[in-house]
């Protein structure tokens, strides 16, 4: 019995010794870290299908975006704030549904530009100058007005209520507001503190063009591999409480959408850039349209399911 009760003695010290011994789990401090000098490409492609409901009858369009951008660090201050020219290097742009068949991909149809995707092919070659800080916000925009501009001189479209429409959706796609959102979707993911396996965090980004939304997004990390971290993201979407219509010419337009949203990346440990990335979206609501010529508003179902790509490399 006494030499039962030594080897059971025995075999806790051991259990405990070894559990003293054992090297605490690491942690990571996430953060962007890119170096002068270099250019970090990213692609990102976006698939999206959308079903809209009018009167009892179904409008079921199909469309992709994508483009190619190219970030060069021109200088990085002493206190991390990177100094970053971007160029549109490439965008596809295909649409289908009732009325509309437009294909485009810049990388193949340099001479064939549909009237539909000209305001996309405009921004193969042009940019802007953006100042991204460690944790991935965006501190300052030069020459965003620049784009509108440029895009609008390359457009062979007419003047009329088309280009018009073009023009505006322009305007409100490449201010500094609407750019900030975009950039700080793919960038602002990192936490602030070193986190290791298992760790979550949290943010609330509101978005207040297009989509008119509150989005709660939680990370975790999920693994740590030879120098490259996998983070999933878990986030709800709720429309905003004090959303302003979107002015459409004679009607107003406001969203409302709700739903959830879920992804993987990879990004690297060193620099912070994200290696590849996929997002799954699924949202429903009502589209709100209103009109002094209206005797009452219109509200049509809408339904979103959206799987976005990403992928980076630097050279």
């Amino acid at each position: 019995m006494n030499q039962r009760r030594l080897m059971i003695v025995a075999a806790a010290v051991c259990m405990v010794t070894a559990s003293m011994a054992a090297p605490a789990q690491d942690k990571v401090t996430l953060k962007l870290n890119l170096a002068a000098g270099k250019q970090y490409h990213m692609a990102m492609t976006s698939d999206q299908d959308v079903i809209q409901s009018m009167r009892g009858m179904d409008t079921h369009v199909i469309q992709t975006i994508g483009m190619g951008m190219i970030n060069h660090v021109e200088r990085v201050d002493d206190d991390g704030l990177m100094h970053i020219k971007m160029t549109y290097d490439w965008v596809v742009f295909n649409q289908k549904g009732p009325g509309i068949q437009t294909s485009y991909d810049s990388r193949t149809d340099k001479d064939n530009v549909p009237l539909m995707a000209q305001g996309f092919a405009g921004l193969v070659g042009e940019g802007f100058q953006m100042q991204l800080r460690p944790d991935g916000s965006v501190a300052k925009f030069i020459g965003t007005d620049q784009i509108l501009k440029a895009v609008m001189a390359k457009s062979t479209m007419p003047p009329g209520p088309m280009r018009d429409k073009i023009d505006q959706a322009l305007q409100k796609q490449f201010n500094d507001q609407t750019l900030r959102e975009n950039m700080e979707k793919m960038t602002r993911i990192f936490p602030g503190h070193p986190v290791g396996v298992g760790d979550t965090w949290s943010r609330r980004q509101e978005i207040r063009v297009g989509l008119q939304a509150a989005m709660n997004t939680t990370w975790t990390l999920k693994k740590l591999d030879h120098g490259r971290a996998t983070i999933e993201s878990n986030s709800t979407v709720q429309p905003l409480a004090d959303a302003e219509p979107i002015d459409m010419g004679v009607m107003k337009m406001t969203m409302k959408l709700a739903g959830t949203q879920y992804g993987e990346m990879i990004i690297d440990i060193t620099d912070g850039w994200m290696r590849q990335a996929s997002v799954v979206q699924d949202l429903k609501g009502d589209m709100v349209m209103t009109s002094d010529q209206l005797p009452q508003p219109i509200q049509m179902p809408i339904q979103i399911k959206g799987n976005t790509k990403i992928t980076g490399e630097v050279k």
